[in-house]
């Protein structure tokens, strides 16, 4: 007989009828699992304990666990050793946490491992569960879980970079559009081709070759010493300060268009790079020469 004692009820109760549902769907008929009082669930395998502890109890408190443990586990660990006291930015670091499990945040791969969480959490069950035992829930979720919770610690301390990362950026980009706001336009438009490198060209179509920008550039750095930002691209265009940004590419996913709509915001008009030819063409009757 085994016996599992929970301090929350709701554990207990959610455990049991999610037994129940998978013995159902099992089709095993025999009776084996019983509610004996609100936090005490008893288990008794020995009709077909093959069945009964691997077709059944590990199955669904590995998946209570990932269901309605993992998060909490997690946000513990953000309060108790990060010292995140603050909800809200509990649940924005939970999010990039969720991001980073699911492999979705740029630059940073999704990380294969020997073992899954899922199986970690199997083999413990697997380990601990043999013939008869008697154990609390919460002491085995504290003291049989350990590969499992480190697991979740190295995704949370993930999760901690990338949202320490996302703050100074949203703190750059807080700054970047005060200095255009500032600014007086030097310049009525700039457009931006890329075409494997970038190419500037000013409202009438004509080039800004390198010497040009780097002197913009310069002017810029004189007056905001502090800006440490991509030189070769957002720098030239800060510095130019053009009423519009028309920007030609086939890339248009291209992270740093995405930077420049955030600093520029409005000001920012992305188009496929054939249209910069089409426009050249009509207004030069020349092919243009990347």
């Amino acid at each position: 007989m085994i016996k599992v004692f929970f301090r929350c009820e709701k554990d207990a109760r959610i455990i049991y009828e999610w037994l129940c549902a998978r013995q159902s769907a099992l089709l095993y008929l025999d009776q084996c699992f019983q509610l004996i009082e609100p936090k005490l669930l008893t288990i008794d395998p020995s009709s077909n304990q093959e069945v009964v502890i691997e077709k059944l109890v590990i199955p669904v408190l590995k998946d209570y666990v990932l269901t309605y443990k993992e998060q909490e586990i997690m946000m513990s660990i953000l309060q108790e050793m990060f010292f995140y006291t603050d909800e809200e930015e509990r649940l924005q670091i939970m999010a990039m946490i969720h991001s980073v499990m699911d492999g979705e945040r740029k630059g940073i791969p999704k990380k294969d491992f020997f073992q899954s969480k899922e199986e970690l959490i199997t083999d413990s069950l697997q380990r601990f569960i043999i013939g008869n035992v008697t154990f609390t829930f919460e002491s085995f979720m504290q003291f049989r879980l350990k590969d499992y919770v480190k697991r979740l610690m190295y995704y949370v301390e993930q999760g901690i970079d990338e949202y320490k990362f996302e703050q100074d950026y949203q703190d750059l980009l807080e700054q970047l559009r005060h200095v255009v706001a500032t600014q007086a336009p030097k310049a009525k438009s700039i457009h931006v081709v890329y075409d494997e490198q970038f190419y500037f060209y000013d409202e009438q179509l004509l080039e800004i070759k390198e010497e040009q920008r780097k002197r913009y550039r310069e002017e810029l750095v004189s007056y905001h010493q502090t800006l440490y930002i991509d030189e070769h691209v957002i720098q030239p265009l800060l510095a130019m300060a053009p009423s519009h940004i028309y920007i030609y590419t086939d890339s248009p996913s291209h992270s740093i268009f995405f930077t420049i709509q955030n600093i520029f915001q409005e000001k920012v008009t992305i188009r496929p790079k054939r249209n910069f030819s089409l426009v050249y063409e009509s207004k030069y009757g020349l092919e243009v020469d990347f």
